[in-house]
């Protein structure tokens, strides 16, 4: 079994609100979120 611990993330109303409109925030836990989000910036950061 994973263990987990909590985090408190502060985020703007106006960045809550667009993170929400997002579909594939709609069907991802955060965790999952979180995890596409540095997927991405390391395949960014790899390309320069």
């Amino acid at each position: 079994m994973m263990s987990t611990k909590s985090t408190t993330l502060r985020i703007d109303d106006s960045t809550k609100q667009k993170l929400e409109g997002l579909d594939f925030v709609r069907k991802h836990t955060f965790n999952q979120i979180l995890l596409e989000l540095i997927e991405h910036y390391e395949k960014t950061k790899k390309r320069k």
